[in-house]
């Protein structure tokens, strides 16, 4: 089994958000940006690296909780699915793919950190039926464009040392150093 990652990136253009999709040369057709594991490199890095070399953005990836959960949040897989492939740059034959989808924000759409190795489109909700897109994507980012806002709210906080403290020992805290 091959080890792949998936981003569902999503960016909000005023109060609409739309998903990132590809256009894939040598599949045809559009996909979310994704690839093959490099060494070493677990799921989470190679989604935010695909994203990174596929669409020159980069992408804050998001948890799989919902709005509300009382803890402090850290991005994850949100599900792995094995998924048959036809021959790649990585295998001159069918294989499976064991693919971990993660989903994630990219906050500024309109700044390029790289060149971009595809063309990439900013699709909303209303026109995934229209597109040359693969059933389990379309099925996926349906549902994903329902709770992104929902999602998107359990950002964790970064919060100072400060505040921090205070939070934890009360406002009487001392932050300075005595003396």
């Amino acid at each position: 089994m091959h080890e792949t990652a998936s981003c569902y990136a999503f960016a909000r253009f005023g109060q609409q958000w739309w998903l990132c999709v590809i256009e894939h040369p040598r599949l045809g057709g559009g996909l979310v940006p994704g690839g093959h594991a490099e060494d070493g490199e677990d799921a989470l890095a190679t989604a935010a690296r695909e994203v990174l070399e596929e669409t020159g953005h980069r992408v804050r990836l998001l948890p799989p909780l919902p709005q509300g959960y009382p803890h402090p949040a850290t991005a994850s897989v949100w599900h792995v699915v094995s998924m048959p492939a036809a021959a790649d740059s990585r295998c001159d034959r069918r294989h499976v793919h064991g693919d971990h989808i993660v989903v994630g924000a990219v906050d500024r759409p309109f700044a390029m950190h790289a060149a971009p190795e595809h063309t990439v489109h900013w699709v909303e909700r209303s026109a995934l039926d229209q597109l040359n897109l693969p059933e389990d994507t379309r099925v996926l980012a349906g549902e994903l464009f329902e709770t992104i806002d929902r999602v998107v709210a359990v950002r964790p906080r970064r919060r100072s040392t400060r505040t921090w403290l205070r939070s934890y020992f009360g406002a009487r805290t001392r932050t300075r150093p005595y003396g």
